[in-house]
């Protein structure tokens, strides 16, 4: 299985490492995500069609390591609310891989309609959160408050968060 979300572009040669002997024994593999970020010198809204992979100039050093691939098994699901992982995963899980992912980064207009669904549909510890978001789509240091980086140095610079 692989979960994957429209707005991310992954690194690597996925579908290839996954059928390599590596990983015959791996039941989940965990993807280190990076937030691209609109700054005041690239900001122009995404156009359909056009590549999304290295859209954005600069990227948070933020590093989410999310398990988005897995062997489907009894027992994995989903089970806890708004959950960004599967649960009940056992065995051998590896890190490889790198994302681009795109959600703060495809238009102001799109910015600003994320924070408001998480301000009508989250706790209020995430609600205040985007709220404070709301209107500052344009960035000159990432959402917790770190350098902004180009793909190629953002890996020197990671944080896991």
């Amino acid at each position: 299985m692989f979960y994957a979300d429209a707005d991310e572009r992954f690194v690597g040669d996925i579908r290839g490492t996954l059928r390599s002997p590596r990983f015959a024994d791996v039941q989940g593999v965990r993807i280190e995500l990076f937030d691209a970020y609109m700054t005041a010198d690239d900001h122009e809204p995404y156009v359909s069609g056009r590549p999304l992979l290295d859209f954005r100039e600069y990227f948070g050093v933020e590093r989410r390591r999310i398990l988005m691939a897995w062997r489907p098994s009894a027992g994995v699901d989903y089970r806890l609310p708004d959950s960004r992982e599967p649960q009940g995963i056992h065995g051998r899980i590896e890190v490889d891989f790198r994302c681009q992912h795109y959600g703060k980064a495809l238009s102001i207009e799109q910015w600003d309609e994320t924070c408001r669904y998480y301000i009508d549909n989250f706790p209020p510890v995430y609600q205040e959160r985007w709220r404070a978001r709301l209107g500052k789509a344009i960035h000159a240091r990432s959402d917790f408050d770190t350098e902004l980086r180009r793909w190629d140095d953002v890996l020197q610079h990671a944080e896991d968060i």
